[in-house]
């Protein structure tokens, strides 16, 4: 099945992302229900098949994501949404931020913006690999996901300015400046009010 790219997706905002065609892994057979050496069991449990599979065929990158994602979790108390839970609903301002920032970290960690865009479009690819696709419209993302797909690149995008600046930065630091892009408009937060993605209720 051919997974066609929304359009729309990334427009508004400081430009958009190109949506990556996820690889299904069929090098080698693997149990995805048990996580790579170094990786803990509860991590593994939010990540979803497309996540895991990478995760198996890059296991010291798949640990450097394992950090990111505590980095991001240990904010919690200081600012506000917590990672590991549902605090940050979709289409809310908080979920804008942890998207970016969690891609921000990404970049960090991995000094590549390929790879951590590698990983944050397989947490969008889903268990199947198609994503959040909206129903009778093949190739239409639904709004959740394209919001989530054009704060992931201004992360990644915020992290690389960073790394440009001749001095060591801190994960507060990556925080701080996703924070002041947020506030400059640059991430979109909230989900389009009318998206054509569901057809209309019926009173």
């Amino acid at each position: 099945m051919t997974c066609q790219q929304d359009p729309d997706v990334g427009k508004g905002g400081g430009g958009g992302p190109n949506v990556t065609t996820i690889p299904q892994v069929p090098v080698r057979t693997v149990d995805i229900n048990s996580p790579p050496p170094g990786i803990l069991g509860f991590i593994w449990g939010y990540m979803n098949k497309t996540e895991k599979r990478l995760c198996w065929e890059g296991i010291t990158a798949c640990n450097a994501l394992q950090t990111t994602m505590f980095l991001a979790s240990a904010v919690d108390g200081v600012n506000g949404f917590t990672f590991f839970h549902d605090s940050a609903p979709d289409c809310s301002p908080r979920n804008a931020i942890k998207h970016a920032y969690w891609n921000a970290l990404m970049v960090n960690q991995f000094k590549s913006e390929a790879g951590a865009k590698l990983y944050a479009d397989a947490h969008e690819a889903g268990d199947d690999g198609l994503g959040d696709k909206c129903p009778l419209q093949p190739g239409r993302i639904n709004p959740a996901s394209k919001m989530d797909y054009h704060n992931n690149h201004v992360g990644r995008q915020v992290a690389l300015a960073l790394l440009k600046v001749p001095y060591n930065f801190s994960a507060d630091h990556l925080y701080f400046a996703v924070y002041q892009a947020y506030k400059d408009g640059a991430l979109v937060v909230e989900c389009e009010k009318n998206n054509g993605c569901f057809p209309p209720k019926k009173d």
